[in-house]
């Protein structure tokens, strides 16, 4: 930034010798009369928010849809004028609802009910209207709770015939079967059960391996919590077969569908490895990264060590747990906590959103894709948790959660946190043009037992165009943000003054430019004529999803006449 605005003066002082020139030929510089002559008598403000694309419903659908509600300007003062400018909004049809959390404006922001500043000519650090905190919560009141559908999944291959303990491995997955039925709530609307063999046909013989390999039947459907229906299909089949662990993965995946604040997870239940040749391990992976993002709990039961090695891989592609039992006690205590633990998990989810309301994010081909990350993810004590891994976030490491598909979900113990986001890219996309200040916010979040708390961020975009002309550079016009209690300089102008050619046109200016996409972070801006000691407006409100367009009338005088 140092090295642009030294550039720039010396562009200025350039300006001036050309200046005398001119006059020394014969020809007339722009005299100040001119310059003034040029701001015309209106600056008018229009937010236009932009309708969120069938992608972004289809993934984050109700639960997390970008705002688009326009911020009507106030009277916006002007060097010549004291008429109020129009303020319109451009409509979208149809209208983009809010997301279900709320965005609003961060700490780091201002209240833009406040009355705009009318003084003129106000210079930087001077007071701004106060900051507005921003606590991000579950849905509470009529909005619906986190939806939970499980899938337990029994291994039904011959081993499960062989002895443990004083019983066979299929009476102990029976009897944990029955206390984990008895455990579940009778009356649970947002709570789904549903039941999957695996490897009960053919038998374990090579001439029966292809009709093994290929059964696995859902028994019980994951709708509602059918008791007597789960204890009848519990002992509906007999071990058989082989072991068809991906084929049960990939059906029990069709099961599970997406939807809005839907946690899908499978218990699994297994004496042994896959033996029909699939890659239960890439199947996790895949569904743990679909739509329906599957999470995948895993019990060896009666397992070797390296079973176990080989099996961790399933839940650990998946986001879940693994463990051994090998007792049948052991088995119901696995089952009982698994349960008990998928039915209390709490998350919070960020969302990182651009100024056209759809998610950042490479898969997603958003422009802005990589503007911003997260910074920090701490606890009330300030610590990092440990669903928060290690490399996750900046200072860490390489990886940014944000950057694959705009958002990253944590699983994380109820409690208060708070996380930062920061802006990496300018308007130009490179690090250089980046805003002086506003480039990192910390927001609140209060994260419940058994529900998701999405927490909507991002970016909104600054729009500037001058009427009847449109001269490529902005040079006498300073950006500022409400921060901290002070008007604050974002992107400054090279002391009001601008450089021009020997025919009068402006060569280099300050660092705003017109008919650029100015990616900004939450906040109240407003835009100063420092050359001529002018408030043009102080009621430019940014919000994450939207697009703010400010038209200023009358700066084409630029050229010698």
């Amino acid at each position: 930034m140092r090295e642009r605005m030294c550039a720039r003066v010396g562009l200025l002082g350039l300006a001036a010798l050309l200046a005398g020139l001119l006059a020394a030929c014969g020809g007339s510089a722009p005299s100040e009369s001119d310059l003034q002559a040029t701001v015309a008598a209106g600056i008018r403000a229009t937010t236009s928010a932009q309708q969120a694309q069938a992608d972004i419903q289809a993934t984050i659908a109700a639960g997390v849809r970008a705002t688009t509600e326009a911020q009507a300007a106030a009277n916006l003062p002007t060097a010549t004028a004291t008429a109020a400018p129009t303020v319109t909004e451009q409509p979208t049809s149809p209208p983009v609802a809010a997301p279900t959390q709320g965005v609003f404006r961060p700490a780091a922001t201002a209240d833009s009910s406040a009355a705009p500043t009318t003084a003129a000519g106000a210079a930087p650090n001077e007071a701004a209207p106060a900051a507005t905190p921003v606590v991000f919560g579950p849905q509470s009141g009529a909005s619906k709770q986190q939806t939970v559908n499980i899938e337990l999944i029994f291994d039904a291959s011959g081993s499960m015939a062989q002895r443990i303990g004083d019983e066979t491995k299929i009476q102990a997955a029976r009897r944990a079967m029955e206390q984990v039925i008895a455990q579940l709530p009778d009356n649970a609307p947002n709570f789904n059960v549903g039941f999957r063999v695996y490897g009960h046909k053919g038998d374990s013989s090579e001439a029966k391996k292809a009709e093994s390999c290929q059964s696995t039947e859902l028994l019980v459907p994951v709708q509602g919590i059918n008791k007597e229906l789960l204890r009848q299909q519990t002992n509906a089949f007999q071990p058989t077969g082989w072991t068809p662990i991906s084929l049960a993965l990939q059906k029990a995946g069709e099961d599970l569908k997406a939807g809005d604040n839907v946690k899908n997870v499978i218990i699994m239940v297994t004496d042994g490895e896959e033996t029909c040749g699939g890659d239960p391990c890439a199947v996790a992976k895949a569904l743990n990264e679909s739509g329906a993002e599957v999470r995948i709990d895993v019990v060896g039961f009666g397992t070797a060590p390296e079973e176990d090695r080989n099996l961790r891989c399933i839940a650990d592609n998946s986001g879940g747990t693994y463990s051994s039992a090998q007792s049948g006690a052991a088995l119901i205590q696995s089952l009982q906590q698994l349960v008990a633990a998928t039915v209390k998990r709490s998350y919070l989810r960020i969302i990182a959103v651009g100024p056209d309301g759809k998610q950042l994010g490479y898969n997603k081909g958003h422009p802005w894709r990589n503007v911003i990350y997260i910074a920090s993810v701490v606890d009330a004590q300030g610590r990092r948790p440990e669903a928060v891994a290690t490399g996750m976030v900046a200072g860490e490491g390489s990886a940014t959660p944000l950057e694959n598909e705009g958002e990253e979900s944590f699983e994380l113990p109820p409690g208060t946190y708070r996380f930062t986001i920061k802006q990496q890219l300018g308007w130009n996309k490179s690090r250089g043009d980046l805003p002086l200040v506003n480039a990192e916010q910390t927001y609140t979040a209060e994260v419940v037992e058994g529900q998701q708390t999405d927490a909507v961020v991002g970016i909104g975009a600054l729009v500037m165009k001058a009427d009847g002309g449109e001269p490529e550079y902005a040079c006498d016009l300073q950006l500022e943000v409400a921060l901290d209690g002070r008007w604050q300089v974002a992107y400054p102008a090279v002391d009001g003054f601008c450089s021009r050619d020997p025919d009068g046109i402006i060569v280099q200016g300050g660092d705003l430019s017109f008919n650029r996409e100015y990616p900004l972070l939450p906040g109240r801006y407003r835009l100063r004529d420092v050359r001529r000691g002018k408030l043009l407006t102080d009621s430019i409100v940014i919000e994450p999803g939207k697009t703010v367009t400010v038209q200023i009338q009358g700066l084409t005088r630029y050229k010698q006449p």
